[in-house]
């Protein structure tokens, strides 16, 4: 049910949840299952789609997302246009592309796959997805093409489409609103939390204009990657006692850094025989998805990372053959495209690569200095560098992608050259794009000093605040992480009926 006044409250919830984006909202549908109450935040309201299908935010709302980045703020993008501050969180930006985090990647989490596998076929329904990734087609000992459909637009293939994006907002306000145990105040922005050494008390909230403090009983922040962070930072930096001290908030942030690597050309006729199609779109033809296998990861030492390979359809001319003499022989290729007095590279494909990087904790989510929202509390500002293990991974494997070519007669691949220019600060390149997944920032493990939350997504040395979202994400790996925080909440949800 809506509660349209705040102030009337006296919070006698057993559980407040901060935030209505999929993390939130999936632990609040299964809290709505088991029947258990709870007081649903949102810092912002019902927004609404225009006649493209894009959502529109308020923008006074989304204001209070604007951060700034140490320097890399072409890498990072605008802050305030990667998420959206109102009911249904960024579910009403995201594009799909929904798959399970690979087995080897929870080799440094606190939890194994098995831990969240079982809320697999849940979190698969929430999210609309078919409940199999088995069909994995290893190309090679060291190359299997990835399961991955999605659609972005309307007008894709959607009888194939194995991960749309699902809108929360959409799909799950009636039954959120018509709900007799979760009562949601839209409009309620939380200004500080409020604890006394072990334990979380109050929030400090303003309510349409008003502010006034709440008790909360346990308490579930899931305002998203960074916001997570930022809330624990602002609360931790004026408790008067040790709530919150000495963990290590905000360090270890990550995001999925995305390139265009590579270009090359190909047998046409013999890739949809190597590869299955993966989407059908007005622009492209087909993409295809790569991915190392485990083996080929362990022996190189390199990251895991997500190769898209995109088609155009085409015609022979003479400048598609321009194309494909820059891609054989380059040095010939240019001395005729100067020839011939044109700009042009190697393009009957293009390949985009999505990369995993080691977690560092100097990359790191922190409070402005000297910018501030509405509210007066600190702006984001972001230290983050990439490493050099990022151009290796990429090389590495993008250098495999091109010998499976030429094995198969399929075509010829080029790595983009500043990815070997290692005097050349890569991470600043124009190719360069952000994923927008950002994870990390309150990060799971077993020891305070390098984790902000235990396998429970409990807060280190609090008795009564959790985590949700994927700022509790150990490593990022390069999947996607949408199924994965779903597949969190689940399990926190039932952790949470426990101990209620």
């Amino acid at each position: 049910m809506l509660v349209s006044d705040i102030s009337v409250i006296d919070n006698n919830f057993p559980l407040t949840i901060i935030g209505t984006g999929p993390a939130s909202l999936t632990l609040a549908l299964k809290l709505d299952e088991k029947k258990i109450p709870c007081l649903l935040l949102e810092a912002g309201g019902f927004g609404k789609r225009d006649e493209a299908d894009r959502f529109v935010s308020n923008s006074e709302t989304q204001d209070f997302y604007k951060g700034y980045e140490g320097g890399r703020q072409s890498y990072l993008g605008l802050l305030h246009e990667q998420r959206i501050r109102d009911f249904g969180g960024t579910s009403n930006l995201w594009t799909g592309l929904s798959r399970p985090l690979e087995e080897y990647i929870f080799d440094k989490w606190p939890i194994k796959k098995n831990d969240l596998q079982i809320y697999f076929k849940e979190a698969a329904k929430i999210l609309e997805l078919e409940s199999n990734f088995k069909n994995d087609v290893y190309l090679s000992d060291y190359i299997k093409q990835v399961e991955y459909e999605y659609s972005r637009f309307k007008d894709y293939d959607l009888e194939r489409t194995k991960s749309k994006p699902v809108r929360f907002s959409e799909k799950y306000k009636e039954r959120i609103l018509k709900s007799k145990y979760i009562h949601l105040a839209i409009n309620s922005s939380v200004l500080q939390v409020i604890g006394e050494d072990a334990i979380c008390t109050k929030l400090l909230i303003k309510n349409n204009g008003v502010k006034k403090y709440i008790s909360v009983k346990k308490l579930i922040i899931g305002c998203g990657g960074y916001e997570n962070a930022r809330l624990l930072l602002w609360s931790q930096k004026n408790s008067k006692t040790n709530f919150l001290q000495d963990l290590p908030i905000g360090n270890y942030f990550n995001v999925h850094p995305v390139w265009k690597a590579a270009t090359g050309i190909a047998r046409m006729d013999l890739l949809d025989k190597f590869f299955v199609k993966d989407i059908k779109n007005p622009m492209y033809s087909g993409t295809y998805i790569l991915s190392p296998t485990e083996s080929f990861l362990k022996q190189k030492n390199i990251d895991n990372i997500i190769v898209r390979i995109f088609k155009y359809d085409h015609h022979q001319s003479y400048m598609e053959i321009l194309r494909e003499i820059l891609c054989v022989a380059p040095e010939y290729g240019h001395k005729i495209a100067a020839l011939a007095k044109k700009k042009i590279t190697c393009s009957h494909l293009f390949l985009n690569t999505v990369c995993e990087q080691e977690p560092l904790k100097e990359n790191k989510i922190t409070l402005s200095k000297n910018e501030f929202d509405n509210f007066g509390i600190p702006r984001i500002h972001m230290e983050f560098k990439l490493q050099n293990s990022v151009r290796k991974t990429m090389t590495t494997f993008l250098e495999e992608v091109g010998k499976f070519f030429i094995s198969n007669d399929l075509g010829r691949i080029k790595i983009e050259d500043w990815l070997y220019d290692y005097k050349k600060d890569f991470s600043k390149h124009g190719q360069a794009d952000n994923g927008c997944h950002h994870i990390g920032s309150t990060r799971m493990g077993e020891d305070a000093n390098t984790s902000v939350v235990d396998r429970n997504l409990k807060v280190h040395n609090t008795e009564n605040l959790f985590i949700a979202g994927s700022s509790v994400f150990t490593t990022g790996g390069a999947a996607n992480p949408t199924l994965t925080i779903c597949q969190l909440s689940l399990r926190l949800a039932n952790h949470i009926a426990k101990i209620v």
